[in-house]
């Protein structure tokens, strides 16, 4: 398994170890970036590549696509939801 941290030298072994157990539970491999109030971390673990031994970028982009319709549509459910929630004042209520 490889591991690749941050070059800023900050060290999230919580993260860490987070990621290596998504790769042990099966996937080939995971790249994780957190901006928070700590600053920037990034880290991998696995492999980029089935049968290959190179680790997985940690400046690489993802790009989505339609899938952001799934995670727009799941969040508004999760709102509507919630009992306290009115969607009287909403434009697409109108």
């Amino acid at each position: 398994m490889s591991t690749v941290l941050s070059h800023q030298g900050q060290e999230r072994p919580s993260l860490q170890k987070a990621i290596e157990a998504i790769v042990e539970s099966g996937f080939l491999g995971v790249q994780l970036r957190v901006n928070d109030e700590r600053g920037e971390w990034v880290g991998s673990a696995g492999v980029r590549e089935l049968g290959q031994n190179a680790e997985p970028l940690v400046n690489g982009h993802f790009r989505i696509g339609s899938t952001t319709k799934n995670f727009v549509a799941t969040s508004a459910l999760m709102l509507v939801a919630v009992p306290a929630r009115s969607w009287s004042g909403c434009p697409a209520s109108a």
